[in-house]
Order: C-alpha cells, then structure tokens, then sequence
C-alpha cells in the first residue's frame, strides 16, 4: 500500500513540526491512493492540464520488455516521452509526480 509516511511517529513527527506541510503530503498521499487505485481497477488513461501544454497519458505493457509497465505520454504533435516501472505503485508515483491524474476516454483528444 501506498504511504509517505514511514511511520505512525515520522507522521506526527512532521505534523507537529510543520501542519502546512502535512497537509500537502497527506493531500498527496491521497491522490497517489487514488490513481494506484485506478490502475489496479484497470484505469489506463491520464491527462496534464496543469501546464501550458495538454498532455495524455497511457499505461500499457512495455514494449521494450525490460520492466512490466510502460507510461506513454502525448501532446498535440505526437509522443512526448515515456517511462517503464516494475510494479503498479511505482508507475502511480511516477504519474502523479509528472502531474496527471486520471481521465476517462471521452476526454481525451491525442490518444485513441
């Protein structure tokens, strides 16, 4: 499971010690549950409106075969890059620390 946290301790610790902080890491937190949550239930797309550019985002089986899962992302022009993990909850770290969040295929634009 998903958590920041090492501990019940290192929780308070930083909660007593900065609660705006704590506050974004268990914001966080909780949007990494969710999109780990999304991909074990079999959700596969993502989009990033946050920056200048749109980009989409999909998960699929790597086709370099060095590591099981492959994120593949996309803007208006074409493929953007991508990179591969060996579990689900290292590719749910990876996608929320390049800022996308789950979509469903009715949003998308780029991918299809």
């Amino acid at each position: 499971m998903i958590k920041l946290f090492a501990s019940e301790e290192e929780e308070q610790i930083i909660r007593e010690f900065d609660q705006e902080l704590y506050e974004d890491m268990k914001r966080r937190e909780s949007l990494l549950i969710g999109v780990y949550n999304y991909l074990v239930s079999g959700g596969v797309v993502f989009i990033n409106q946050g920056q200048k550019v749109r980009k989409e985002g999909l998960v699929h089986p790597n086709t370099k075969g060095e590591t099981p899962f492959q994120f593949s992302y996309f803007d208006q022009y074409g493929a953007v890059g991508d990179f591969q993990r060996d579990t689900l909850e290292e590719v749910a770290k990876e996608i929320v620390a390049y800022g996308f969040v789950p979509a469903n295929e009715k949003e998308l634009r780029y991918i299809s």
